[in-house]
């Protein structure tokens, strides 16, 4: 399997991954109690990860990998890692410990996306795909 295919391997787990996350906060009525969020908040965060999603398939079907919407992902992707840190740090709402756990862990899993993304592209631009 040459880089090209790695990548786009990769970016196709992001997109599912997104996609599992998204419906999961918008289709389950029992997430809002679990982690003590709004609901209608849990909704615009599965809305904006089902979008995501999108983009991200949209890029890692096509024949040819674009260079800057692998970038935009990544950095869509490390922007996420980010606040999630930020939200976790200064507990930036009233959530249960058990948010605030899915929030780290889920950044974690992103942040490798974000690496392994980042690896497989400059395997590709360095070696070839």
């Amino acid at each position: 399997m040459n880089n090209e295919q790695k990548l786009k391997y990769t970016m196709l787990a992001n997109g599912t991954f997104s996609i599992l996350s998204g419906a999961v906060l918008i289709l389950e009525p029992s997430m809002s109690t679990l982690l003590q969020a709004p609901g209608v908040t849990l909704k615009y965060i599965g809305l904006g990860l089902l979008l995501f999603a999108g983009t991200v398939f949209y890029s890692g079907l096509k024949n040819k990998i674009v260079r800057k919407e692998v970038i935009a992902i990544i950095v869509q992707d490390w922007i996420w890692v980010m606040m999630s840190v930020v939200v976790v740090l200064v507990e930036a709402w009233s959530l249960s410990k058990l948010a605030y756990q899915l929030i780290t862990i889920v950044a974690i899993i992103v942040a490798l996306f974000a690496v392994l993304q980042g690896y497989f592209l400059s395997k590709m631009e360095n070696n070839g795909a």
